[in-house]
């Protein structure tokens, strides 16, 4: 997980460079200087194969432009989630806690605990923290699994024990 983290974090200070590269490379001033000592030359075939080269250079910055624009919504869509993915994540968690809740030892204070995790999730909090950069897979992904691989290490345990008991009778 740290290891997707960086490797984001890594392009995302790719993307950055290359973004202020590609805005300062063209700036309206320099586009402006150049035109004028266009029109001030004499030979017309300068003035034309000057221009083509200006305006292809404006459209590969553009193009360039446009790569960043996308790899920018990529890692933005790869955090993300629609709100119909919301609505499905939370309804696949909640049946989660419950069926993980079922499992241990049933007390008020883990009622209380599982509606909270429950609430967590809801839809309104889930797009909030979602827009203030929450990350789900390491806030609720990681200690659902843990969760859930405690649970079924505990099974292995609890198994491991009845055995030995039948076998000393």
């Amino acid at each position: 997980m740290e290891n997707v983290i960086e490797s984001a974090q890594e392009l995302i200070n790719t993307l950055d460079n290359d973004l202020t590269r590609s805005a300062t490379k063209n700036t309206a001033t320099f586009i402006a200087d150049k035109m004028r000592q266009l029109k001030g030359g004499r030979d017309k075939d300068i003035i034309i194969r000057g221009y083509e080269e200006l305006i292809n250079g404006l459209l590969e910055d553009k193009s360039e432009l446009e790569r960043i624009a996308r790899s920018y919504k990529e890692l933005y869509e790869g955090v993300e989630i629609s709100a119909e993915n919301l609505e499905y994540l939370q309804n696949t968690i909640r049946s989660a806690i419950k069926i993980l809740g079922g499992l241990g030892v049933q007390s008020p204070q883990n009622d209380i605990a599982m509606e909270s995790v429950v609430q967590l999730i809801s839809l309104d909090t889930l797009r909030t923290m979602q827009l203030l950069g929450f990350n789900y897979k390491k806030a609720i992904g990681e200690p659902l699994t843990e969760l859930c691989a405690e649970k079924i290490r505990s099974f292995g345990n609890t198994n491991n024990k009845t055995h030995q008991g039948n076998r000393k009778k």
